[in-house]
């Protein structure tokens, strides 16, 4: 019998160009019909991160844009679909969709996380024994090997949660998580 496997996006951010003809700002979203959240700060590449929502009143795609930097070109953003639209089946779809509509150019993607929800391996090994089993050093990785582990650390013992091998500054990763 085949294994089902559940594979999703958890995260797509792509970077683009937006128009110069008329900058894709909060006032240009408003007009086109959006509900939008501009938020009271910005991150250290952009001046200003949009949030826009869709009928139903739910966050659906998130935009930075304005660069703090002369070194990126004023039109420079990045597009990102919030996470709950990243499990839908056309998720790419909607970006490429929303993209075109509003005459934004492909650059590159910025960023793509993939997941594979599972409960137990193929083997019938069970994850949570499987972390506790590397921790103590039963096993050995080869390459990614910056390894982070997260938990909780209590008198009657540690709780481990996740694993993650690689470097944050890799374009890969790997994390192993409940």
């Amino acid at each position: 019998m085949p294994i089902t496997r559940c594979v999703n996006l958890d995260w797509l951010e792509v970077a683009c160009l937006e128009p110069k003809s008329e900058p894709r700002n909060l006032w240009f979203w408003q007009k086109a019909g959006f509900e939008v959240h501009q938020r009271d700060y910005g991150t250290r590449v952009f001046a200003e991160v949009l949030t826009l929502y869709d009928t139903h009143g739910e966050p659906f795609l998130e935009i930075r844009r304005a660069p703090k930097t002369s070194i990126l070109i004023s039109e420079y953003c990045t597009l990102r679909l919030v996470n709950r639209y990243c499990y839908f089946d056309n998720a790419a779809a909607i970006m490429r969709d929303f993209m075109q509509k509003y005459d934004y150019f492909f650059q590159r993607i910025a960023r793509v996380d993939i997941c594979m929800d599972f409960e137990k391996f193929d083997t019938g090994d069970d994850p949570y024994k499987f972390i506790i089993r590397y921790l103590n050093g039963t096993y050995s990785k080869i390459n990614q090997a910056n390894v982070h582990s997260h938990g909780t650390d209590r008198w009657d013992g540690r709780d481990w949660n996740s694993l993650s091998w690689g470097s944050n500054t890799s374009a890969i990763g790997t994390k192993l998580y409940d």
